[in-house]
């Protein structure tokens, strides 16, 4: 009986080891697999570019498209068409005045067709790009839509591809920003835009046609409501 009850004792032991030395392998099957879509439009991510200090908004140059990730198809110079648009979203500054309507007006305001003045959709010297404006960008204004950021200095920068079989030598684009939308209110509100001048809508949208290869400029300006 002594002995007996040793080898249970071991069976028992060899069992504990056993199933302690089991191991999980997380084999990644439930892991998202990245696909690689080929289209006739595709978005590229902005290129970094040399900024300017934000006083005024000066042409920049074409941004170099980054390169293709390792083992993907690289297209030749004559099978995609390249597009580029960048610009500032700044803030449009009215020097606020207590009391009656001044005249003239200082510098920077302009007459509103309701009554009001306000700023004067020029980005002047000394005003500044508000950064971490959501900007968004619609081929033909109705399909292919992607988003820029603004940066430090209110500089956002886009570029996008057309297959060159398509034989176009310009596209139609909307800029749009809404100063509602979760990603912008915080940053906007109060206050109403200046560039493109609207008295009523938080949702400034700019269409465009702008030529393959060349740098577009495309700027917002805000004109924040002051107490």
């Amino acid at each position: 009986m002594k002995i007996s009850r040793y080898v249970v004792s071991i069976v028992v032991l060899l069992a504990t080891t056993i199933s302690s030395c089991n191991i999980t392998v997380n084999t990644g099957a439930n892991e998202s697999t990245p696909q690689t879509n080929v289209i006739v439009v595709t978005a590229t991510q902005p290129a970094q570019v040399s900024l300017p200090t934000a006083t005024t908004a000066p042409e920049q140059p074409a941004p170099q498209l980054p390169p293709a990730p390792a083992g993907s198809p690289t297209a030749t110079p004559q099978s995609v068409l390249h597009f580029y648009v960048s610009g500032f979203v700044w803030s449009d500054h009215c020097s606020v005045i207590d009391g009656p309507k001044p005249s003239p007006l200082p510098t920077g305001c302009i007459d509103r067709s309701n009554g009001s003045y306000g700023a004067n959709g020029i980005f002047d010297s000394g005003e500044l790009g508000i950064p971490g404006v959501t900007v968004k960008i619609e081929l033909n204004c109705n399909y292919g839509a992607f988003t820029a950021v603004t940066d430090a200095s209110g500089f956002y920068s886009m570029s996008f591809t057309v297959d060159a079989n398509a034989g176009v030598s310009q596209q139609k684009i909307c800029l749009s920003i809404d100063a509602l939308s979760p990603a912008n209110v915080g940053l906007l509100i109060p206050g109403g835009w200046s560039s493109p001048l609207l008295e009523n809508s938080a949702f400034a949208v700019i269409e465009k046609t702008i030529p393959v290869t060349v740098q577009n400029t495309v700027s917002f300006g805000w004109d924040y409501q002051h107490d």
